[in-house]
């Protein structure tokens, strides 16, 4: 490779780098400064019994 060769292929390779620089998109929420909201407190509901089971054993 000849030198203006190199010297071409460098200023091709760097102006597709600044292009891609210039053009670069940023996801939603990335320029804003507030930090990331916490999730709420989350509950656990307890077991649903099965229902053939009876509610109270049999005496």
């Amino acid at each position: 490779m000849t030198n203006d060769s190199k010297l071409g292929l460098l200023a091709g390779v760097a102006a597709v780098m600044l292009i891609a620089v210039v053009y670069y998109q940023k996801g939603p929420g990335t320029l804003s400064a507030d930090p990331p909201k916490q999730p709420g407190r989350v509950t656990i509901a307890p077991p649903q019994m099965a229902a053939n089971t009876p509610a109270e054993p049999a005496r």
